[in-house]
């Protein structure tokens, strides 16, 4: 699993990117390489699954979704990311406190509403599951469009940073096809420990998923702090800010879809590139601050501050 600096990008991290966009290497040579420097090569694919996909999505929710509901909370979200310099800042409590956790309130009422009309388990009928390949089709999409790049834009994601996110789940493409619905499990996987009526659907997972991950933190990182090393504690607010990012762009796509604003194509190709983003924030942060190794973490005597 493949995990990206926002301030550096290797050759071979970026040929794998073009690559997987179907975008020829050259292309982003020579400037900053950035999703706007390669927005223009690259051509939406898949754009029929995509359209049918996002149709039979609008027709079972038409009616359901509350925009008031989902756009305060898409703002709420919008004003946590504000906060993001300041819980970088602060990095590791110094008391236990909520912090971390205030970063999910808004995104708690997003999910409530998805919750109430049915709306994960909808998509989870109408959407692909994450293959490479519907992973890749829809990141050209958002990308060739420019929407993903100007929904971050406008809470404060740096071109650097959009790049980055959109790398993480692109070149990350094989291993977010892991994320499957239940049915899709193999049987041996299924039992007593995995019980298939207990598992949500994968955007579900996606979106609660991060929300759980921040209501935990506060406790954890005063208990464990001691561990956390500040290049640590800098990746792991990085991973947050990718989780909110991932979360806004799951809010705007429902918004606009309760509001009638969104084509079909970009309805499927939104829900899936934010839902990847929140998968691969998690997973990141759970590397970077949860299971970390001995030779990752501070010395004896704890993190400098």
């Amino acid at each position: 699993m493949e995990h990206y600096n926002d301030q550096y990008i290797d050759e071979n991290e970026r040929r794998d990117f073009l690559k997987a966009l179907g975008v020829a290497g050259s292309v982003g040579v020579g400037g900053k390489f950035t999703l706007e420097s390669i927005q223009s090569a690259t051509t939406a694919g898949g754009a029929a699954e995509l359209e049918s996909m996002g149709k039979a999505l609008r027709q079972d929710l038409s009616g359901s979704l509350t925009a008031s509901v989902l756009s305060a909370g898409s703002a709420g979200v919008a004003d946590q990311l504000d906060r993001i310099p300041e819980i970088a800042a602060m990095g590791i409590p110094e008391e236990v406190g909520t912090a971390y956790s205030e970063l999910a309130e808004p995104g708690w009422a997003i999910n409530e509403h998805l919750l109430e009309v049915g709306f994960y388990s909808t998509a989870e009928q109408h959407l692909e599951p994450f293959t490479a390949s519907h992973v890749a089709e829809s990141a050209k999409s958002v990308i060739s469009s420019g929407t993903l790049s100007g929904l971050l834009a406008e809470v404060g994601f740096d071109a650097s940073e959009r790049t980055a996110l959109m790398m993480s789940v692109v070149n990350n493409n094989a291993h977010l096809s892991k994320w499957m619905p239940i049915e899709l499990y193999p049987d041996e996987l299924t039992g007593e420990e995995l019980r298939p009526e207990f598992v949500p659907p994968v955007h579900h997972r996606a979106a609660e998923g991060s929300l759980h991950w921040l209501d935990g933190l506060d406790n954890w990182l005063w208990q464990n702090g001691v561990l956390l090393t500040d290049d640590l504690v800098s990746k792991g607010v990085s991973d947050i800010k990718a989780m909110l990012g991932g979360l806004y762009l799951f809010g705007a796509a429902t918004e606009q879809l309760a509001r009638g604003k969104i084509s079909d194509k970009e309805l499927s190709a939104l829900l899936t590139a934010g839902s990847a983003t929140m998968i691969m924030g998690q997973e990141h942060l759970a590397d970077d601050m949860i299971r970390i190794s001995d030779t990752e973490r501070a010395p004896r005597g704890g993190a400098s501050q």
